[in-house]
């Protein structure tokens, strides 16, 4: 009983967490903030409600290519880079296609990912991605992207979280 009223309870207190951030972030679009501050809010939160340190956002610009908007302890030159690469690249086509976000673990060695990507991922030492699409109706927007530790397990209730912050 103890054991099922402390899960509930965690249960409860992550759903208060959840309400908060969305809270948050509809009050930036809302009160008209600009969309790199509104970006940078949702990376905080993302990483806060994970538990990761390195988080980005990738928006189509008016010209149709995709920039980083925000990138969380992600270097500049690592954001500008990653988006030249051809798109859509292999892990945002495999994204796309489910619907859902994609786990890629040792990206450094995977053979769907590129020889250009794989070389990227080394120089940032990034070993792990989880990648939401940001789309509304049939178009792509973006991208969520967030890099976890190698042996990061999530739960179900982790990608849901993910999900909906892609969703919205």
């Amino acid at each position: 009983l103890v054991v099922e009223m402390q899960r509930t309870g965690a249960e409860y207190q992550d759903e208060l967490s959840r309400r908060q951030h969305t809270r948050k972030i509809a009050a930036a679009i809302l009160e008209g903030v600009p969309l790199r501050e509104t970006a940078d809010i949702i990376t905080e939160i993302v990483a806060q409600r994970l538990g990761i340190e390195r988080v980005g956002i990738y928006l189509r610009d008016p010209n149709g290519k995709i920039v980083p908007i925000s990138l969380r302890n992600i270097s500049g030159e690592y954001g500008n880079r990653i988006t030249q690469l051809a798109y859509p690249t292999p892990l945002a086509a495999r994204a796309t296609a489910t619907g859902l976000p994609l786990y890629i673990r040792n990206v450094q060695n995977d053979p769907q990912v590129g020889p250009e990507q794989r070389a990227l991922f080394r120089s940032e030492n990034i070993t792990s991605v989880v990648m939401a699409m940001l789309q509304h109706r049939e178009q792509i927007h973006g991208a969520l992207a967030i890099y976890p530790e190698d042996d990061r397990q999530f739960t179900p209730l982790e990608m849901s979280a993910v999900q909906g912050l892609a969703d919205m």
